[in-house]
């Protein structure tokens, strides 16, 4: 995670709330640094951000908003990318919910009550379905 200096630093860069840095830096952690899947209404409501240029933010109209959150999401993946790697894997470790043997995916996330990994060195994907009862 980052720390609260990188935190405060964003958020006043930005004009979005601590929380919504934090949300956003652990969502793009769970995504490998390069995707993230959020959810706060500083950065318009539910969206996607993909490194390359792909973002939907709920507030699909407020083009302002959806530049801002852009230039926010690289932001915050150079910060977590700046991170040294044996924290990040510390960090996700007690998370991991694929099978051991599989190793550290390129990119995870959960859609529709579905979790993904995908494990490019095998060539192997791994999902799991999320119930609403089900705390996984």
């Amino acid at each position: 995670m980052l720390d609260q200096t990188d935190i405060d630093h964003l958020a006043a860069k930005h004009a979005v709330s601590a929380a919504a840095i934090r949300n956003l830096a652990e969502a793009i952690e769970r995504g490998g640094g390069s995707l993230a899947q959020f959810n706060h209404p500083d950065l318009g409501g539910t969206g996607q951000w993909m490194r390359g240029g792909m973002l939907m933010i709920g507030d699909m109209f407020n083009d302002r908003l959806k530049a801002r959150v852009a230039a926010l999401c690289i932001d915050v993946a150079d910060a977590v990318g700046k991170m040294p790697p044996q924290e990040a894997t510390a960090r996700s470790s007690g998370s991991d919910w694929w099978p051991p043997e599989f190793g550290t995916p390129s990119t995870v996330g959960s859609q529709n009550a579905m979790r993904y990994a995908f494990f490019p060195g095998e060539q192997t994907a791994c999902h799991r379905r999320q119930w609403p009862d089900q705390h996984v």
